[in-house]
């Protein structure tokens, strides 16, 4: 009797011990099953990376280019006495076409030089290297301009610096009076001076700031409190058109380097 109910408890013990493994057994089935079902993970996750690198990468330069050479939102207007806007891109002198765009993405600078190869630049008004500082006062005497400096050059044609007798004027002053003033009296003679003009005009991007007293009230607006909220600009830069005047075997005062750029800040 003993022996009956032992071997009963027993085997009752093993087949629940049985029943137990093959449902571990299933339940290990399903959980792989379902792992199994999962998607895989991307595998060029290496690809995305690179993909994101070169997107930053490209935004960054895109923001600077917007801030250093976007001319295209500049308003159209100009101002008595001051060079237009429009007239600081540079020609062919072939066929009279411009080469640069004023209002663009990026603006290209220009160099043209009355030596080497460059000969085939000329401004709006048909100023080109090689022409006269007279060519030049008949054709710009009205403008005022944002500075010219001049300064004595040495026996092989180069400003010495060291002479202390620069001549820099940073005042509005046309360049008729200039001519009046300090080269017709004999001030500057031409046939041993360098002379540098540039004109300039200011930029937030949008606005075209062409007198130093439209300049002062653009940076009286900046210091407002609600500038930042009530309006936003993509870049604050500089049109620049610029003349280097020098004696050289064409003559006194000739016209030997003009650059038309863009500088953003």
């Amino acid at each position: 009797m003993l022996y009956n109910k032992t071997m009963a408890v027993q085997a009752k013990t093993e087949t629940k011990t049985a029943s137990s493994w093959w449902e571990e057994e299933a339940t290990t089935q399903k959980r792989s099953s379902r792992k199994g079902s999962k998607p895989e993970k991307p595998q060029h996750k290496g690809l995305l990376v690179f993909g994101a690198v070169a997107l930053c990468f490209l935004s960054l330069w895109g923001g600077y280019a917007l801030r250093t050479k976007t001319t295209l939102f500049l308003e159209h207007r100009t101002l008595d006495g001051y060079l237009p806007a429009e007239e600081y891109v540079l020609y062919q002198i072939d066929d009279h076409e411009p080469v640069q765009k004023l209002r663009t993405f990026h603006y290209d600078d220009y160099y043209a030089f009355s030596y080497y190869n460059n000969y085939n630049l000329e401004t709006s008004r048909g100023l080109k290297p090689g022409d006269s500082w007279d060519d030049f006062v008949d054709l710009y005497g009205d403008i005022t301009c944002e500075s010219i400096n001049a300064v004595p050059v040495d026996e092989d044609g180069i400003p010495d610096y060291d002479l202390n007798q620069n001549i820099s004027i940073y005042d509005p002053i046309t360049i008729r009076q200039f001519h009046e003033q300090y080269v017709e009296p004999g001030i500057i003679d031409l046939s041993s001076w360098y002379i540098n003009v540039d004109f300039r005009i200011q930029t937030d991007g949008i606005h075209l700031y062409y007198s130093y007293e439209e300049l002062q009230d653009a940076y009286q607006e900046y210091n407002s409190p609600f500038r930042h909220i009530l309006r936003t600009y993509p870049n604050h830069g500089v049109l620049y058109l610029s003349f280097d005047f020098t004696p050289n075997e064409a003559g006194p005062g000739t016209l030997y380097y003009l650059t038309s750029a863009y500088y953003g800040y």
